[in-house]
């Protein structure tokens, strides 16, 4: 939840209700197991000091140069804080950078500070996918949690309900459980999920020209990820539930799975 202080830090205050804060913290705490707040504020300070926005065919871009504060809104045509800064950055706690105001030093935890900078989730993006109820199961399973299109961040299914943190409306920038009722035959579920977008499959058949599909690579079982990217049907361990792209985009492609899994709530529950 976000405490008196950080309510006064507009940017802050917005990220919290697009999702992004809860979302972050409860992937963190399924993926890495870390119970952190995560620091929103260091997520600004790393948003790049030039932005240009090119529209497809459509002879026009937009150019931002941000001022980062806390008074800056997240106006941008791309939510560049979760398909870029946290890729390229990563996340920290609020107990490193609080959010209370964007720092200047990005690669050191404020002075108060008594924890190590050690940013986690790098490589990490957000992806999109839409499905049935199998489709968001497996979207928990593998990414730890989903920010489920009117509903909220569902981080299990009990029986015939979705566990979700939802808004407190006593405590609005607070988070309580609650439990939806799983509408078993929707098949146009929306929801968000962070992926780690360095770890992808790419598909040869779709995607032939791609370096990864010729080579040493056409064999990769003993090959780092780093020398060859995952492959469509790749054995390796790295790449078993590596969603699905190419080299231009990045999909979430879900299938059917049985599996439930429900988080502890903690630092993000008021």
């Amino acid at each position: 939840m976000l405490n008196g202080s950080e309510k006064g830090c507009n940017i802050v205050v917005e990220l919290y209700e697009e999702g992004v804060y809860g979302l972050l913290g409860y992937t963190i705490k399924a993926i890495k197991g870390l119970d952190i707040a995560p620091s929103m504020t260091f997520l600004v300070a790393n948003i790049p000091s030039r932005i240009n926005i090119i529209y497809q065919n459509i002879p026009q871009w937009v150019d931002y140069n941000p001022i980062t504060s806390c008074y800056m809104h997240d106006d941008l045509e791309e939510n560049i804080y979760t398909d870029y800064v946290i890729r390229k950055s990563g996340v920290v706690g609020t107990d490193c950078v609080p959010n209370t105001d964007v720092p200047f030093d990005r690669q050191n935890c404020v002075i108060e500070s008594t924890v190590f900078f050690e940013p986690v989730f790098k490589g990490y993006s957000s992806a999109f996918f839409r499905g049935n109820v199998n489709a968001v199961k497996d979207a928990i399973v593998r990414f730890g949690a989903v920010n489920l299109q009117d509903i909220g961040i569902v981080i299990g299914w009990d029986q015939n309900y979705w566990i979700a943190a939802t808004q407190d409306v006593d405590n609005y920038f607070g988070y309580i459980l609650r439990k939806f009722e799983i509408k078993i035959g929707k098949k146009n579920y929306k929801g968000e999920v962070f992926i780690n977008a360095d770890i992808i499959k790419i598909d040869c058949t779709r995607d032939a020209t791609n370096p990864a599909c010729s080579g040493e690579c056409t064999n990769p079982s003993f090959k780092s990820t780093q020398q060859c990217p995952c492959l469509v049907e790749d054995l390796r361990i790295e790449c078993l539930y590596a969603p699905q792209g190419s080299a231009d985009s990045i999909r979430a492609v879900l299938s059917t799975v049985t599996t439930i899994i429900v988080l502890p709530s903690l630092l993000l529950l008021g």
